[in-house]
């Protein structure tokens, strides 16, 4: 019966190959040159893993999984192919949309994104869901923000079109309208603006273009969704304010009274 020796059967990880490093018989390192792991088949220093007459080849395109010296990485980072393509390393993954801030409305008189508009991103999204008003019929609006404080002067325009169905059809009595202003303190986003109680709540997007341009007017335009006990609405809003001075926030506020529940999400969008 043959002798085995039990010691050649198995090996040992030595992460990424070093041309200092003393190497033994079944010694297994990752090459990052050509992203393949090798087996060592004699003692050996300073022979690449390439060289035939120490190395065998282990594992084709490993990509880093045979490195036990990868380093775990950082929180929030994520495991991603590196610049050369020929192995694995950790890193923070690139977006072109990413979310730059999050805000829950809890008895509040206003919801403020201020101070995350910088040069990185030209468009900006915010989201926002399921928005209660303490107030009987208290429509939603927004305010631009200059310095960390809302513009409150009366140089706003906007123009709502509000469209629905309730229990008489579509765009029956009371539902359809538009809203216009030429000159407000604010901008309105919805047409009617029933949003109390559970019941009564809104949902909707605002996108604003270039928020630091110095040289004209800031506009935004979106959409609110929100429905009663009998009507489901969509209105759609354009608006504006007559400052060319770069903005640095928006702000979002009730008619009247607080914003008693709701979320707000804040994106940028890189335009190149």
């Amino acid at each position: 019966m043959a002798t085995i020796n039990i010691a050649n059967l198995t090996f040992t990880h030595k992460g990424d190959y070093d041309g200092s490093t003393a190497y033994v018989k079944n010694d297994v390192v990752y090459y990052s040159t050509n992203g393949n792991a090798y087996i060592a088949k004699q003692g050996t220093t300073g022979n690449v893993p390439t060289n035939g007459t120490y190395w065998s080849q282990f594992a084709a395109g490993s990509g880093g999984i045979w490195n036990a010296g990868l380093s775990l990485g950082s929180a929030g980072q994520a495991v991603k192919v590196n610049s050369g393509g020929n192995a694995l390393e950790f890193g923070t993954i690139s977006s072109d949309f990413v979310r730059l801030g999050t805000a829950t409305a809890s008895s509040s008189a206003n919801i403020d994104f201020d101070g995350l508009f910088t040069s990185d991103y030209n468009i900006y999204k915010i989201f926002f869901h399921n928005v209660v008003h303490s107030s009987q019929s208290a429509d939603m609006y927004i305010r631009f923000m200059q310095g960390g404080s809302a513009i409150t002067s009366s140089t706003y325009n906007y123009h709502v079109n509000q469209e629905g169905y309730n229990d008489g059809g579509i765009n029956s009595a009371g539902v359809t309208g538009a809203y216009p202003s030429n000159s407000d303190s604010k901008i309105r986003l919805n047409g009617d603006g029933i949003l109390t109680t559970a019941n009564y709540h809104a949902s909707g997007m605002v996108e604003i273009y270039h928020p630091l341009e110095a040289t004209a007017y800031k506009c935004v335009i979106g959409k609110v969704h929100h429905f009663t006990a009998s009507k489901c609405l969509l209105s759609n809003f354009f608006g504006r304010n007559q400052t060319t001075s770069a903005l640095s926030g928006i702000q979002f506020l009730p008619q009247a009274g607080n914003m008693t529940s709701g979320k707000f999400y804040l994106y940028g969008m890189k335009s190149s």
